[in-house]
């Protein structure tokens, strides 16, 4: 982890030490050096990490205590390289590392002599010297990171991996937890994937649950990681992207695949991802049997969406419910994608609650966690717990709680898949602009004949609606080429050239005060065509 991505957790932290009275520990050149490096941290990522910036007043009420740069300069210079450095510290307790620990411990209870350590908060997998320094000073070390769900991406609920005294990077401390859950008094709520996807899932996937019967057209998706090499991961593995890549090529053709690589990474090597890369996996896993990757959590999400998850390695909590061959068919039971969603994971509001974790350190039953995080869930997306006594199919009950959505939930009743499916083109939307109200975004599922794709929306309230934006393609740049749009099944003109369109702009803008008669639908036939891979659709 570079210091300027260090600096979005640190300021994380930071925020929890305000609000619940904590102190930091953390590196020298975080503290002298942190008004130049908060200044670095651009405004999209304070809702991406659900923090804020500090002035100097609120900095220097922080307690604070450095890990001197000297100690991890030594380390780095003894070992050879930085890889070798990190390797080094997750497996050994280090001598520099230890005594400037010991150091801060010791200073700590100088500063705070009436007070215990209650627990001890680590973003991602802690070094040996510090899980060692916890137990030798009976601090409880809660080890942390987002989750592939969070509200800032379109989730209704911000999700945390965490685990008390253990790693997050491997399958221990889930395993043992879901086999306790199997093992307790289980009756509670079950619901099945498309139930979830109403209850936590962007707006714009909703109508891709109508997609998820649908055959997928490759055998297995490939989702690259930010780093070539995750220390936590190879120490004790070995096994990188390049050993993926090695293995499905011995099973699969190139044209059986697809990839999708880690944004962080396209960055580096200077590939424009507004091209390339859609924004939101969830076509793209639904294209494939199966997804694979050697650390990422889209595997979370390929569970999510009724795919097959392969992960070879224990490298993820939920690993061992992932298929472990590249060539096998594996979907995951839905006992435990619930526990795994409402129990294993925590909900952003309690994530950073001291008390808690003070309830947590108590050891409550796992069906006890699961019931506190699906009613704090519930709470935070307005859904009733009452919705859980019907016996049926609750999906369409769970989509009508969800009120700002109302129209997607309306044209997802109205449609009808195709037989044939494009996985590239699944989903189109239109913005609904109004002269008296916010602007309403309406999200659909297309339909694929003769060669050409169909976006139909229904559109209800038209009374002071001025304009109606339709995005082909919302998430990736690439050549639209309208074929005709009919507003209420009657022909309207519009530009039927071939044109390039950017990420996130509209393929057609169509002025409401230029038609006769109020809107009811709006009808789109489309093509694209991907100039980078030579094919056009």
């Amino acid at each position: 982890m570079d210091n300027e991505s260090r600096m979005k957790w640190y300021l994380k932290n930071l925020l929890f030490c305000k609000e619940y009275g904590g102190v930091c520990i953390t590196h020298q050149n975080l503290i002298d050096n942190f008004g130049e490096y908060q200044k670095r941290v651009g405004e999209r990522f304070l809702s991406e990490f659900e923090i804020r910036y500090f002035n100097e007043q609120e900095f220097s009420s922080i307690k604070q205590y450095a890990i001197e740069d000297s100690v991890f300069s030594q380390i780095e210079k003894q070992c050879g390289s930085r890889s070798a450095e990190i390797s080094h510290l997750l497996g050994e307790d280090d001598f520099l590392l230890h005594k400037s620990l010991d150091r801060i411990f010791h200073k700590m209870k100088d500063d705070f002599p009436n007070e215990n350590i209650e627990m001890a908060f680590h973003c991602l997998n802690a070094y040996k010297s510090i899980t060692d320094a916890c137990e030798r000073y009976n601090v409880p070390l809660i080890s942390y990171t987002f989750s592939c769900m969070r509200k800032v991406h379109g989730y209704r609920q911000t999700l945390y991996i965490a685990a008390i005294d253990k790693p997050i990077y491997c399958t221990d401390d889930g395993k043992i937890r879901y086999d306790k859950f199997c093992q307790e008094n289980n009756n509670f709520p079950i619901l099945n994937n498309k139930e979830i996807i109403a209850l936590l899932g962007k707006s714009r996937t909703l109508p891709l649950t109508l997609l998820m019967d649908k055959e997928p057209s490759h055998e297995i998706a490939i989702c690259g990681e930010a780093f070539a090499y995750i220390p936590s991961v190879y120490y004790t593995y070995h096994y990188d992207d390049d050993d993926v890549y090695y293995y499905i090529g011995k099973i699969y053709k190139q044209s059986q695949t697809k990839t999708r690589q880690h944004p962080y990474l396209l960055g580096h090597m200077q590939i424009p991802k507004d091209h390339f890369m859609q924004d939101d996996p969830a076509s793209f896993i639904l294209s494939c049997k199966r997804t694979t990757s050697v650390a990422s959590q889209i595997m979370l999400k390929t569970m999510l969406w009724g795919r097959t998850p392969v992960m070879p390695k224990d490298t993820l909590p939920l690993a061992f419910q992932c298929a472990t061959k590249y060539d096998e068919i594996k979907v995951t039971d839905l006992k435990f994608l619930n526990y795994y969603l409402f129990c294993y994971m925590v909900p952003s509001s309690l994530m950073f609650d001291a008390d808690y974790w003070r309830w947590r350190m108590t050891k409550p039953s796992e069906i006890e966690i699961y019931i506190r995080h699906l009613k704090e869930i519930l709470k935070n997306v307005e859904c009733y717990e009452s919705i859980f006594n019907k016996k049926d199919d609750i999906f369409w009950d769970i989509l009508a709680t969800r009120k700002s959505d109302n129209s997607i939930v309306e044209n997802m009743k109205s449609f009808v898949p195709s037989e044939a499916i494009d996985w590239n083109a699944t989903t189109s939307k239109v913005i609904l602009k109004y002269i008296d109200k916010p602007d309403e975004t309406i999200w659909v599922a297309n339909n694929f004949k003769n060669g050409e794709i169909k976006s139909r929306f229904i559109i209800s309230d038209n009374l002071t609606l001025k304009n109606i934006l339709f995005f082909a393609i919302d998430d990736r740049a690439t050549y639209i080429k309208v074929e005709r749009a009919l507003v209420n099944d009657t022909p309207v003109v519009v530009s039927t050239k071939c044109e390039y369109t950017e990420k996130h702009c509209p393929s057609v803008v169509i002025n409401v005060s230029e038609i006769t008669g109020t809107i009811s639908t709006l009808t789109v036939f489309w093509n694209y065509d991907d100039s980078y891979s030579g094919s056009y659709k």
